[in-house]
């Protein structure tokens, strides 16, 4: 986890290999695909491979790099009892039951709000 934060928090803009790598640390690749079960798939050509059919172009990593919505959907997702905070220089994720709050700092709000995920998720204990 160490590595994806140094890159998320260094960086700016997009960064197609960390926005995968991180997608496979979450595990956000789908486990059906139009109803069918997944048994291989590739963030980087975009294929799911199903037990009834080949899909091309058909699975791309959400852009929480770049996107401030894409992030936040991320965090509701991974976190849905946590709250937010985004400041100018960095974000915070944080609840109150039991009392943890997790900081990002980077370039952009969406990379920091990232950030602040990875870090609650490292400090959760089913994770």
């Amino acid at each position: 986890m160490t590595d994806l934060l140094t890159r998320l928090e260094s960086g700016s803009g997009n960064d197609h290999q960390l926005n995968i790598d991180i997608c496979e640390k979450l595990g956000l690749a789908p486990k059906e695909y139009f109803g069918s079960k997944v048994t291989s798939y590739s963030w980087e050509s975009g294929v799911i491979n199903t037990e009834k059919a080949r899909h091309l172009d058909a699975l791309r990593p959400p852009p929480i790099l770049t996107s401030l919505d894409a992030a936040l959907s991320l965090v509701e997702r991974m976190l849905p009892a946590w709250q937010f905070t985004i400041y100018h220089d960095g974000a915070y994720v944080s609840r109150s039951d039991p009392p943890s709050i997790e900081w990002g700092r980077a370039k952009t709000p969406a990379r920091s709000l990232t950030a602040a995920l990875l870090r609650a998720l490292d400090q959760e204990p089913q994770r």
